[in-house]
């Protein structure tokens, strides 16, 4: 064959393989528009659903909306009601301890009464003794700071009373008390202590060169540097155990005093201006170094004391060095101890110690050598080492050291009384033996709480009393075990707190069916896809709820005999773990859900044949349709109830459990 015939038959492949791919390619364009055309289907199609479903949840959120509006307007009717019986208990609690407060007789002001309060602050501050140093007594200086922490306490009382009542311009006064009887617990010292050195002949023991005084609040050092001995480089407050270096080039040759402050209460902390990581525990230390005035001399049988500016007042001396040039350098790290109290648990090998940093209004542990803190079991004796004087020192402690909780749970106890509950909190599940921590197991009588564990030696001062809910958690606060805490902790765990509105008016609403219901923590209140306004928690309706239960009196002695949990188990009504229903809570609606501790995944959808509803009664009320449940809540102690609120409010267990 020839050369045309090959070209011809080469041409007619070409063609060939351009129509195939031509025909490929009409083939192609005619699926993608085909699957183009049912995309566009699919969508128009999914968009309909989806603007159909919209329109349905909303038609069914308005419906929503508008049958809890209805449930709200018919359920106003019964509030009065609750609030009147918690007012009329709430009055008769207070008039009893309101005469008893009487016949005290105490010379205390009434810490909810400000003009009180601000009397006796200006009568303390211008106490003519303060300024005659012939009629100044050391001993009444002590009494009179010892009082004044104790009225410290007492406005703590009347603050915390306030937050329960969300009434905020009252606990803003209260909270400015508390910063003025700190401060003039402060002044007080350092008058007294110009005194003491004005006078130092009548007051320093000569050989030691010191005073010391030990009161129920004040543990209390001074080291007046009288000799000067140059070889001398430490200071040692054998009646206090306390030490202090001298660490600063030349100092045991200085015209210097040393003091060392210890005080039961934390004066600073309520300064800042947001919640610090670490709190003190126990109190404060301050180790000050202060100039003294000129010493007496004696003259043909007359003492003569030269009146200057110290004479009066104290001066501190910042704890700083210079160079030969007279630049500031680093102070070198000087060494304290001092003696913890006995009331205080140290729950880590290496405790943290920080200075408060005035400043910034906050504690710090920059300059304190971490590896150089040691703790003595035994004596109780904390050493380390700062570049921090001349401020308060503390022994600190995490504030979020026990959260997460790993659960929670709150029952009645009608078969002991009507007017008695149990919380229990598993906190966070450390390990190590210091670390570690039994439940915290709270009994509820009336409007105080006792502490029934966890049984530690250092927390014998809190068992076997009733107290104010809030003031026991701070007590356990002071002691190593915080449970008051708010959302600014969050930084430094892994929960979210819930919502305020949320989270405020479930405990309400929880308190309110609290007499014949019991609660617990659900594994669902954390989960991923649940948003911070939406809270899960597990409820269960006694079988028999003691309609007929009776008040028992705060001072029975069934009540006085009930010291740990063991007392209180055999009153515990028996509730079956599968007898605990799961409630989804939002902050304008609750419902019993699809959900349980067993199920793989959460659902928020509510139970078959159930509707959402205003509150947990209506809610109770529908799933228990044969019993009265509004009844209940009425004939239920109101006072517990509010105290069981308070309780929830304070350690907050939707939020960090």
């Amino acid at each position: 064959m020839g050369k045309g015939y090959k070209k011809a038959s080469s041409k007619k492949k070409k063609l060939a393989e351009l129509k195939r791919r031509e025909e490929e390619e009409r083939v192609r364009i005619e699926e993608e528009e085909l699957a183009r055309i049912e995309a566009e289907r699919h969508r128009i199609a999914y968009e309909e659903s989806e603007r159909v479903r919209l329109l349905e949840e909303a038609r069914a959120a308005r419906e929503e909306r508008l049958r809890i509006g209805e449930e709200e307007n018919h359920f106003k009717q019964q509030l009065p009601k609750y609030k009147y019986a918690l007012q009329e208990r709430e009055k008769a609690i207070f008039d009893v301890r309101d005469w008893k407060k009487f016949l005290e007789c105490s010379e205390l002001p009434d810490p909810d009464d400000e003009s009180a309060i601000n009397s006796y602050l200006t009568l303390w501050r211008n106490n003519p003794n303060n300024d005659d140093d012939t009629r100044r007594n050391v001993t009444n200086d002590f009494k009179e700071c010892n009082i004044g922490i104790e009225l410290h306490r007492l406005i703590q009382g009347a603050m915390y009373r306030s937050i329960n009542k969300h009434q905020k311009s009252e606990e803003l006064i209260h909270h400015k008390h508390l910063l003025q009887v700190g401060e003039a617990v402060l002044d007080t010292l350092d008058d007294m202590t110009a005194y003491i050195m004005q006078f130092s002949d009548l007051h320093i023991d000569s050989e030691t060169n010191q005073f010391h005084q030990i009161t129920e609040n004040i543990t209390y050092g001074l080291w007046v540097n009288i000799a000067k001995n140059a070889r001398k480089k430490s200071v040692h407050f054998k009646d206090i155990k306390a030490s202090t270096d001298l660490a600063l080039k030349g100092m045991a040759l200085q015209k210097i005093a040393m003091r060392v402050l210890q005080l039961a209460y934390d004066p600073l902390t309520p300064s800042c201006k947001v919640a610090p990581l670490l709190a003190p525990l126990g109190g404060i230390v301050y180790v000050d170094i202060l100039n003294i005035p000129p010493p007496p001399s004696a003259h043909k049988g007359w003492t003569i004391r030269k009146v200057t500016d110290l004479s009066k007042k104290v001066k501190r001396k910042p704890y700083e060095q210079r160079d030969p040039h007279g630049n500031l350098v680093d102070p070198p790290e000087t060494g304290i101890s001092f003696i913890v109290p006995m009331n205080v648990m140290v729950r880590k090998d290496v405790p943290s110690v920080a200075w408060w940093d005035s400043k910034h209004a906050t504690w710090s542990t920059e300059g304190i050598d971490f590896e150089q803190i040691q703790f003595d079991m035994a004596s109780r004796k904390l050493s380390f080492t700062t570049t921090h004087l001349t401020t308060a020192l503390a022994l600190v402690h995490e504030r979020t050291f026990d959260i997460p909780y790993r659960s929670w749970k709150c029952m009645p106890l009608p078969t002991l009384g009507k007017n008695c509950a149990l919380y229990t909190i598993k906190t966070r599940g450390h390990t190590t033996r210091m670390s570690y921590i039994d439940d915290v197991v709270f009994f509820i009588i009336n409007d105080r709480v006792k502490l029934l564990s966890p049984h530690r030696p250092e927390l014998k001062h809190l068992f076997n009393r009733f107290w104010q809910p809030r003031v026991l958690l701070k007590r356990l606060a002071e002691a190593g075990l915080n449970l008051l805490l708010d959302d600014s902790d969050a930084q430094f765990t892994d929960r979210t707190p819930k919502l305020a509105a949320t989270e405020e008016k479930a405990y309400a609403e929880m308190a309110w069916i609290s007499g014949f219901c019991a609660f617990s923590s659900s594994r669902w209140n954390h989960d991923a896809s649940l948003s911070n306004d939406i809270a899960v928690f597990q409820v269960a309706k006694l079988s028999n709820p003691e309609s007929s239960a009776s008040f028992i009196d705060i001072k029975d002695p069934t009540i006085d005999s009930i010291h740990s949990l063991d007392d209180v188990e055999h009153y515990m009504p028996s509730i079956p773990t599968d007898s605990f229903e799961t409630m989804a809570y939002w902050d304008f609606k609750c419902s019993f859900i699809d959900s349980n501790e067993e199920s793989s995944a959460l659902s928020l959808a509510t139970i078959p044949e159930h509707d959402t509803h205003l509150n947990t009664v209506l809610t109770l009320d529908e799933h228990y349709a044969s019993d009265d449940i509004h009844q209940w809540v009425l004939d239920s102690d109101p006072l517990v109830n509010e105290t069981l609120r308070v309780l929830l409010c304070a350690t907050r267990p939707l939020s960090w459990c």
